[in-house]
């Protein structure tokens, strides 16, 4: 991940030191990233907990709270501008079991932290955690108010797609459209512009589908996906508080936002 302050690139020293211009000095923080996989096929999904610092991700007016995932292959869900530890509990519902990998990285010359655990057929809850280490406490960026959520996924030709079930045995189900295709995209607000993405060799791509959470935004809302190759039809839908904003579908630049 590297963060735009939006009309100039900005160089960070330090992952949770400031960056800035004209003597202002915004704190940066990490990306996580929680990986869902299905082990052998399709798998649906409950979050029973996400949380970053001291923001939550399942409160009870959260959009995951009391929500099923319905997914084939994995799931990527990102929280943007929150301050480590990061913790995911994830409780198998239906399908195969999931091995849930948590992430995070800061701006560059930083290492990726992660922790990975798997359900089992006696255990159908995976929890991980991870904080950065030796970390000089910093304060915690905004709490989210509102709730902004950007869901990005690939649809099937003449199918729109969801990773959200209403209810348990929703008929039809939601389509996920389809896994694992590569996507650049960002989120953010008037004043930066945060990349998807780790930094560094090895990490997984990003790729759909992916929800993604930004903490904190103030005056207005953006996000974006798009093919590297140009090739690939992406939809794009932006959520404040749980009710749709904008939604587009195109195979260029897919840009949804909003103003708060």
């Amino acid at each position: 991940m590297t963060w735009l302050l939006r009309g100039a690139a900005l160089a960070c020293a330090g992952l949770l030191s400031g960056c800035g211009t004209s003597g202002s000095n915004p704190v940066t923080f990490p990306e996580a990233r929680f990986e869902i996989v299905s082990n052998g096929g399709n798998s649906t999904v409950e979050v029973m907990q996400l949380d970053a610092g001291g923001t939550t991700f399942t409160a009870s007016t959260s959009t995951l709270t009391g929500r099923q995932l319905a997914f084939s292959g994995h799931l990527n869900i990102f929280l943007e501008n929150v301050v480590p530890p990061y913790t995911g509990v994830f409780r198998r519902v239906a399908g195969s079991d999931i091995t849930v990998t948590v992430s995070f990285t800061g701006p560059p010359g930083f290492e990726t932290n992660s922790q990975t655990d798997t359900t089992t057929p006696a255990r159908d809850t995976a929890s991980v955690s991870v904080k950065l280490a030796g970390a000089t406490p910093v304060p915690s960026p905004p709490a989210q108010n509102p709730e902004i959520r950007v869901d990005i996924c690939a649809p099937r030709p003449g199918i729109p797609c969801s990773l959200f079930s209403s209810s348990t045995g929703q008929t039809p189900p939601p389509d996920f459209g389809f896994t694992g295709i590569s996507f650049v995209g960002s989120v953010g607000d008037a004043n930066f512009t945060h990349i998807l993405g780790t930094i560094g060799n090895g990490t997984p791509p990003v790729d759909t589908p992916s929800i993604v959470f930004l903490n904190g935004a103030t005056d207005s809302v953006e996000a974006d996906a798009r093919s590297p190759s140009k090739d690939q039809v992406f939809q794009v839908q932006l959520f404040i508080d749980g009710q749709l904003r904008d939604s587009e579908t195109g195979n260029t630049d897919v840009v949804v936002k909003t103003n708060l």
